[in-house]
């Protein structure tokens, strides 16, 4: 080999070796869950990192500040987004009301299909004028509405039935909406809505035993739904369609786009691969519009990216 082919390859892999290293030395991409969505999201880093092992994709410890994260994926209010950001939803939560098996007033529960005219006055103040018309005692007025203070949950049930979380009766409990479930241990009175995966045992697909769902005014076949609670077969009647009664949010990612291809392409294998693992954790897969208008989002951002 003479002296010029031989200096071409020292810097060949002099320039192969700093290209390693830089790879070697580029910080991950930390990924902040909170809630019922950080089973899901830890799975979702697992089978990435599975499929592409040089990936440096990890879930964000509980002491890493939220500004320090390149993706965050929680439940979510829309106006909440900070400005310069955008979200990709990867998936859906339905939120269902329950009680407790201790409840006094259970009969009356679960003695009728509750409607989604009937579901709001349970869960919502309504005209003052009429409700001081209103003179004979009602189910309603004796039990306890709990519902997350500030939580995206509230939001979507809110929106839902065409109100805002400020109109939901009862008391408000902060942090995560699963110290609902606390609530109702100690208050026996106690109504929520709560999404599936705190509502079921994922391990048994059951309801969880100390909970009773209200049954809702659906069709005769769907009323086993509620009769018997299964998670699969909730999930499989939600996906298929729309219920009068059973809000229905979406999680997402909130990232700035165009900021690293490692977070589009992240993004859009949860957005293909990753939709087969949402059932197992209590989840919705997106329907097939929302999906394709993630993908196409991700998509133009990757083409972003590769221009640059």
């Amino acid at each position: 080999m003479d002296k010029k082919k031989l200096i071409g390859v020292v810097v060949s892999l002099f320039i192969f070796q700093l290209f390693v290293n830089a790879e070697e030395d580029s910080p991950a991409v930390y990924i902040k869950a909170s809630g019922f969505a950080s089973p899901l999201v830890e799975q979702w880093i697992a089978a990435y990192q599975d499929q592409y092992p040089d990936a440096s994709i990890r879930l964000a410890g509980k002491d890493r500040k939220e500004e320090a994260v390149e993706l965050v994926i929680r439940s979510y209010d829309p106006e909440e987004i900070p400005s310069g950001k955008e979200v990709v939803y990867t998936g859906r939560y339905a939120l269902l009301p329950a009680t407790t098996k201790d409840n006094p007033y259970l009969n009356d529960l679960t003695g009728r299909k509750w409607s989604k005219k009937e579901v709001r006055k349970l869960f919502f103040s309504g005209d003052p004028l009429e409700e001081v018309k209103s003179k004979k005692e009602k189910v309603e007025d004796k039990l306890t509405v709990y519902a997350g203070n500030r939580s995206a949950t509230s939001v979507v049930v809110a929106s839902h039935f065409g109100s805002i979380p400020s109109d939901l009766k009862g008391a408000r409990i902060s942090g995560d909406d699963r110290f609902l479930l606390n609530a109702l241990q100690k208050d026996p009175t106690g109504i929520m809505y709560n999404a599936l995966p705190y509502l079921f045992d994922l391990e048994t697909r059951r309801l969880k035993p100390e909970l009773v769902l209200l049954p809702l005014d659906v069709k005769k076949e769907y009323q086993v739904l509620f009769s018997q609670p299964d998670i699969d077969r909730t999930i499989e009647w939600l996906e298929a369609r729309t219920a009068e009664a059973v809000p229905v949010g979406y999680i997402g990612f909130i990232y700035t786009a165009g900021q690293d291809d490692r977070l589009d392409h992240f993004l859009q294998w949860v957005t293909q691969d990753g939709q087969s693992f949402c059932h197992r954790f209590g989840l919705l897969q997106l329907d097939p519009q929302t999906l394709a208008q993630q993908q196409k989002k991700l998509s133009a951002n990757r083409q972003f990216l590769t221009k640059q």
